[in-house]
């Protein structure tokens, strides 16, 4: 569990391989976007083979839909809104 910057921090400087990564979660994934992660989190992606992943957000705007298609394969949106009981 890392922050985009300190990932790449810990593979660029301490050698850490993240190639045969299994999972990527990011989480609020919209609001990394917003501060401007984009660039990072691209070459995390980049660096791992066969992840599977996950982006969750509040929101799922078009360039993060953008982001999924590019980054995953075979990504699947899952829309939670409507879906609480009474």
């Amino acid at each position: 569990m890392a922050t985009p910057g300190r990932l790449l921090d810990l593979v660029q400087n301490w050698d850490l391989d993240i190639s045969d990564v299994k999972y990527l979660i990011l989480d609020e994934g919209d609001k990394m976007l917003d501060m401007g992660f984009e660039k990072e989190l691209e070459q995390i992606t980049g660096s791992i083979k066969n992840a599977r992943g996950m982006i969750f957000s509040a929101t799922v705007p078009l360039y993060i839909q953008k982001i999924a298609v590019e980054s995953f394969k075979n990504p699947v949106l899952l829309d939670l809104v409507g879906t609480e009981e009474s």
